[in-house]
């Protein structure tokens, strides 16, 4: 009886890879889970926003390194990582009473980006979080008015804020907010 176990358990676990083939080998990797923005790819994205448009929920968009000048809205978990923090440049375009990054949705990870040129005082932010369990990680962030964090379980590190008008400012209802390794002048 066992025998007869064996074979049939081995028999269903060889199933699914029997009816792999070439044309559908690509759709079985994590590879489709990320997007690309910038670069030389055929099928890279112009804007970051339109890469987190087409993304479904727990992909990853890599950012290469380029200037790029749009506000961007994260409002699904993604991960968004951008080539180098030096050379991976938001620019605010110095527009007034904007946010370059706004992160609305929970489960965010966000790294190696310089954000510059949103500096004109309390309304213009060059990071905005509202949702929870967020992840930055090695960013810069200079020329700007700051960064405000309205979250819970939020995880900020290895930044450089510089030449910020406020730098960072907490809202009421946030808990479980770190910050390390920063960097502030």
């Amino acid at each position: 009886m066992n025998k007869i176990i064996t074979l049939v358990v081995a028999f269903l676990l060889f199933i699914p890879f029997a009816s792999i083939n070439g044309s559908n080998v690509a759709s079985n990797t994590s590879t489709n889970n990320i997007l690309y923005v910038g670069g030389s790819g055929p099928d890279n994205y112009t804007s970051i926003q339109s890469a987190i448009n087409d993304a479904d929920n727990g992909y990853t968009i890599y950012v290469y390194s380029g200037i790029y000048r749009e506000h961007v809205r994260i409002y699904k978990p993604i991960n968004l990582i951008g080539e180098d923090e030096n050379t991976t440049i938001i620019d605010g375009m110095n527009e007034t009473n904007v946010t370059v990054f706004s992160i609305s949705a929970s489960h965010v990870n966000f790294s190696h980006f310089t954000i510059r040129n949103a500096l004109d005082g309390f309304w213009t932010k060059a990071i905005s979080i509202s949702g929870n369990y967020i992840y930055i990680h090695k960013d810069i962030i200079t020329n700007c008015g700051g960064m405000h964090i309205s979250s819970s379980n939020t995880l900020i590190e290895n930044c450089n804020l510089s030449y910020n008008y406020l730098g960072v400012s907490v809202g009421g209802g946030s808990s479980n907010l770190t910050i390390k390794n920063w960097v502030l002048s």
